[in-house]
């Protein structure tokens, strides 16, 4: 084909355009392959078709996104709710265990005052007596640490849910039992249990 082209050339019955295709070789690299026969254009052509298809993806990661922002918020969500309620579990332990220092602290006085009765009656010692003092004196001095913990323990309450840190103190200082958790039913298949985090839902979506 070559030759009959060099030919024909040379003859003038041809010429160099009617060879070579100056718009695709103009175009360079970025020249549009030629569309096959029965293959039907889209309207607008292939220009609009990407525009569509570059606006649909920018829509799905826009909403990955979202989705992603609205399952770290849930994270947060949870993480700060497990911390206030761990707080609070060990605001009313320690409430309960300076309870019974307290009561062990009254009683272990009123023992103190009949040691010294009976000392002073002839019917007891003063080993008796000195026993009885350093038991409440001890139980008296294991008070003032309980009540630093208790404390502690209802500032970081109140600060966890963006109060003073004093603010709440007239609420959870008296003491109170331990609310009882409301029946549940736990997942039986472990992947649930994964799908539940929101910290994986999060991943997943900033990967979509």
């Amino acid at each position: 084909a070559i030759i009959i082209w060099r030919d024909e050339l040379e003859a003038g019955k041809i010429l160099l355009r009617d060879i070579i295709d100056l718009e695709a070789t103009y175009a360079g690299p970025d020249a549009k392959a030629p569309v096959p026969d029965g293959v039907p254009i889209p309207p607008g052509g292939f220009a609009a078709e990407a525009a569509e298809k570059a606006k649909a993806a920018a829509k799905e990661a826009a909403k990955a996104t979202v989705e992603s922002v609205e399952a770290d918020l849930a994270h947060l969500r949870l993480s700060l709710e497990a911390e206030v309620t761990v707080n609070y579990l060990e605001l009313r332990g320690i409430q309960s265990h300076l309870e019974v220092a307290s009561r062990n602290a009254t009683n272990q006085a009123l023992t103190l005052n009949l040691a010294i009765a009976l000392r002073d009656g002839g019917q007891g010692t003063q080993l008796d007596v000195a026993r009885a003092r350093t038991l409440h004196n001890e139980t008296l001095a294991s008070i003032p640490p309980l009540e630093l913990v208790r404390e502690r323990a209802i500032h970081r309450i109140s600060v966890l849910c963006g109060l003073h840190p004093t603010q709440l103190q007239t609420e959870l200082a008296p003491l109170a039992p331990i609310p009882h958790a409301q029946e549940w039913n736990a997942p039986s298949d472990p992947a649930s249990w994964i799908r539940r985090r929101p910290d994986i839902r999060a991943a997943e979506r900033s990967l979509a």
